[in-house]
């Protein structure tokens, strides 16, 4: 697709986060459900952000570019390793 279609995905598939969820997140590591996940910051400005489902770790989602070029370069990454 294009980059459009990443924000598209993201607004239609996003799972909402509270802040303190987000921020053990990040410091942690997220919990093995949320991999492959996109989490939406609620209580902020909707910041989004990808949830590598190797490593669990929290990849932000800035513009639609760079969304669309995490999810893709992810995406086969996983897509490899199966």
């Amino acid at each position: 697709g294009r980059p459009d279609d990443a924000f598209q995905v993201m607004r239609d598939l996003g799972l909402g986060v509270s802040n303190n969820d987000l921020f053990g997140f990040q410091n942690n590591g997220a919990p093995t459900r949320l991999a492959g996940r996109i989490l939406l910051q609620v209580e902020e400005q909707g910041q989004a952000f990808y949830v590598n489902p190797l490593t669990r770790q929290l990849h932000y989602l800035g513009r639609p570019t760079d969304a669309f070029n995490l999810m893709r370069t992810l995406g086969l990454i996983q897509f490899f390793n199966l």
